[in-house]
């Protein structure tokens, strides 16, 4: 007697041996796994019942994505978005004035910024910090275009965090050589160093002398003009856990 399956097909049923030694099955309404796929990669469900061929690659040794030839424990060819990835670039466009000598400022990037990828930043409420939304190990790069203007002087810069502290080796300090006003002594440091989710870095700079507008890039008339004059600069990048 038919039991509802189709010839030639597989479902799962319930077996069972009658009294007089006959083997009786009968259907539980459950269809079996099927399916087809490709060597070496592993299998992923196209449908409620069937198993196919997934993106991951396994060699029995390491494993491929967009690859049948891994070269390390896990190979990926092709972009990777993680929240693992931490960077960004922000700058600013426009002069500071040091007014009070021996005095640290912070340096407010209200120009702008750049590809920010787990980093949070605001040009209107303070510009001048640039929070971390994941834990890791960063390097961290400043550049700040300093000008002598009038006399020859020092100028400081340091990264401060979370307004408490001095990141150990991020000092830098410009030698007064002349008092050329056209002299543009860049302030360059960077740093690796370990930050938190939420902590923030500010780039400070002090000096010696006031002049007016110690942070300035000077651009001679005869010299080609940059598309975008950035006076200072701070770039993040995630290195590490």
């Amino acid at each position: 007697a038919s039991t509802g399956v189709t010839p030639g097909s597989y479902t799962t049923a319930n077996i069972t041996v009658d009294e007089d030694g006959r083997i009786i099955a009968a259907s539980n309404g459950v269809s079996g796994v099927m399916g087809s796929g490709t060597n070496g990669y592993l299998a992923k469900w196209t449908g409620t019942t069937e198993l196919g061929t997934s993106a991951v690659y396994d060699d029995g040794s390491k494993v491929g994505i967009g690859t049948t030839s891994p070269e390390a424990k896990l190979h990926v060819v092709g972009d990777i978005i993680s929240t693992y990835r931490a960077y960004g670039m922000v700058y600013r466009t426009s002069p500071f004035d040091l007014s009070t000598i021996n005095t640290w400022y912070d340096i407010p990037f209200n120009g702008g910024s750049a590809n920010l990828f787990n980093v949070t930043h605001s040009t209107t409420t303070n510009p001048e910090r640039v929070t971390v939304n994941v834990s890791g190990t960063y390097l961290i790069q400043y550049k700040v275009h300093f000008r002598r203007q009038s006399a020859a002087h020092h100028g400081v810069a340091r990264i401060y965090k979370n307004g408490t502290s001095e990141i150990p080796g991020s000092f830098t300090i410009s030698s007064p050589n002349t008092s050329d006003g056209n002299e543009d002594a860049p302030l360059i440091g960077f740093v690796v160093a370990r930050l938190e989710a939420n902590d923030y870095i500010t780039v400070q700079i002090g000096t010696n002398i006031n002049v007016s507008n110690e942070v300035d890039l000077y651009d001679d008339a005869s010299l080609p003009d940059p598309s975008t004059r950035i006076f200072a600069s701070l770039i993040l990048v995630k290195i590490g856990p």
